[in-house]
Protein backbone atom coordinates (compact mmCIF):
# COMPACT_ATOMS: atom_id res chain seq x y z
CA UNK A 1 0.00 0.00 0.00
CA UNK A 2 1.76 3.51 -0.83
CA UNK A 3 2.14 6.03 1.91
CA UNK A 4 -0.36 8.66 -0.02
CA UNK A 5 -3.20 5.75 0.48
CA UNK A 6 -2.18 5.05 4.37
CA UNK A 7 -1.89 8.76 5.27
CA UNK A 8 -5.62 8.95 4.16
CA UNK A 9 -6.53 6.29 6.33
CA UNK A 10 -5.00 7.39 9.22
CA UNK A 11 -7.48 10.30 10.33
CA UNK A 12 -10.53 8.52 9.08
CA UNK A 13 -9.14 5.49 11.52
CA UNK A 14 -8.97 8.16 14.47
CA UNK A 15 -12.45 9.20 13.76
CA UNK A 16 -13.75 5.97 13.55
CA UNK A 17 -11.97 5.04 16.40
CA UNK A 18 -13.16 7.78 18.86
CA UNK A 19 -16.39 8.08 17.65
CA UNK A 20 -16.77 4.48 19.04
CA UNK A 21 -15.39 5.22 22.03
CA UNK A 22 -17.87 8.07 22.62
CA UNK A 23 -20.63 5.71 21.49
CA UNK A 24 -19.89 2.70 24.23
CA UNK A 25 -19.43 5.52 26.76
CA UNK A 26 -22.64 7.06 26.57
CA UNK A 27 -24.26 3.63 26.24
CA UNK A 28 -22.71 2.30 28.79
CA UNK A 29 -23.89 5.17 31.23
CA UNK A 30 -27.51 4.87 29.86
CA UNK A 31 -26.80 1.00 30.41
CA UNK A 32 -25.80 2.01 34.06
CA UNK A 33 -28.62 4.47 35.01
CA UNK A 34 -31.23 2.38 33.30
CA UNK A 35 -30.13 -0.60 35.90
CA UNK A 36 -30.00 1.54 38.62
CA UNK A 37 -33.15 2.31 37.83
CA UNK A 38 -34.69 -1.45 37.76
CA UNK A 39 -33.48 -1.71 41.48
CA UNK A 40 -36.36 -0.74 43.49
CA UNK A 41 -34.82 2.49 44.93
CA UNK A 42 -37.37 4.68 46.22
CA UNK A 43 -37.65 8.26 44.77
CA UNK A 44 -35.51 10.36 46.99
CA UNK A 45 -32.82 8.15 47.06
CA UNK A 46 -32.79 8.33 42.87
CA UNK A 47 -32.53 11.74 43.29
CA UNK A 48 -29.81 11.59 45.57
CA UNK A 49 -27.92 9.26 43.31
CA UNK A 50 -28.46 11.07 40.07
CA UNK A 51 -27.70 14.69 41.65
CA UNK A 52 -24.35 13.97 43.32
CA UNK A 53 -22.16 16.73 43.15
CA UNK A 54 -19.33 16.98 40.47
CA UNK A 55 -15.69 16.73 40.83
CA UNK A 56 -13.78 19.70 39.73
CA UNK A 57 -11.03 17.87 39.20
CA UNK A 58 -11.54 18.19 35.28
CA UNK A 59 -11.66 21.80 35.31
CA UNK A 60 -8.28 21.83 37.03
CA UNK A 61 -6.80 19.21 34.70
CA UNK A 62 -7.53 20.99 31.57
CA UNK A 63 -6.42 24.07 32.84
CA UNK A 64 -2.87 22.57 33.69
CA UNK A 65 -3.03 20.92 30.02
CA UNK A 66 -3.59 24.45 28.75
CA UNK A 67 -0.80 26.10 30.99
CA UNK A 68 1.60 23.55 29.77
CA UNK A 69 0.32 23.76 26.31
CA UNK A 70 0.87 27.84 26.09
CA UNK A 71 4.47 27.29 27.53
CA UNK A 72 5.30 24.52 25.13
CA UNK A 73 4.04 26.80 22.43
CA UNK A 74 5.99 29.79 23.44
CA UNK A 75 9.06 27.73 23.96
CA UNK A 76 9.22 26.33 20.46
CA UNK A 77 7.94 29.14 18.98
CA UNK A 78 10.93 31.03 20.55
CA UNK A 79 13.30 28.37 20.00
CA UNK A 80 12.93 28.21 16.20
CA UNK A 81 13.11 31.52 15.85
CA UNK A 82 16.63 31.82 17.51
CA UNK A 83 17.44 28.95 15.25
CA UNK A 84 17.03 30.83 12.48
CA UNK A 85 18.44 33.93 13.87
CA UNK A 86 21.55 32.25 15.14
CA UNK A 87 21.79 29.00 13.05
CA UNK A 88 22.53 26.74 15.94
CA UNK A 89 20.71 23.66 16.12
CA UNK A 90 20.76 23.44 20.14
CA UNK A 91 18.10 25.76 20.60
CA UNK A 92 14.86 23.58 19.84
CA UNK A 93 15.42 21.13 22.07
CA UNK A 94 16.92 23.34 25.18
CA UNK A 95 14.06 25.48 25.20
CA UNK A 96 11.50 22.49 24.87
CA UNK A 97 12.79 21.26 27.78
CA UNK A 98 12.94 24.93 29.45
CA UNK A 99 10.04 25.96 28.18
CA UNK A 100 8.01 22.90 29.42
CA UNK A 101 9.65 22.70 32.60
CA UNK A 102 8.22 26.34 33.35
CA UNK A 103 4.85 25.71 32.60
CA UNK A 104 5.08 22.16 34.83
CA UNK A 105 6.34 24.74 37.92
CA UNK A 106 3.20 27.51 36.92
CA UNK A 107 0.58 24.97 36.43
CA UNK A 108 1.59 23.23 40.06
CA UNK A 109 1.39 26.65 42.02
CA UNK A 110 -1.59 27.91 39.51
CA UNK A 111 -3.84 24.38 40.45
CA UNK A 112 -2.58 24.82 44.12
CA UNK A 113 -4.64 28.10 44.41
CA UNK A 114 -7.35 27.65 42.39
CA UNK A 115 -7.66 24.57 44.58
CA UNK A 116 -7.57 26.39 47.47
CA UNK A 117 -9.64 28.85 46.15
CA UNK A 118 -12.58 25.97 45.78
CA UNK A 119 -12.00 24.79 49.46
CA UNK A 120 -12.43 28.12 50.63
CA UNK A 121 -15.95 28.63 48.49
CA UNK A 122 -16.86 25.13 49.70
CA UNK A 123 -15.71 26.09 53.54
CA UNK A 124 -17.85 29.28 53.16
CA UNK A 125 -20.80 27.65 51.52
CA UNK A 126 -20.86 25.08 54.55
CA UNK A 127 -20.82 27.82 56.97
CA UNK A 128 -24.00 29.77 55.84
Amino acid sequence: MSPDVLAVFIPITMIFGTTAVLITLLYLRHKEKEQILQKDFSAEEVVRLFNTPKKTGRSTALLVIGILSIFFGLALGGAISLEHATDQKHWVPMFIFAGTGLGFVVAHFVKRKVEEADRLKEKNEVSL
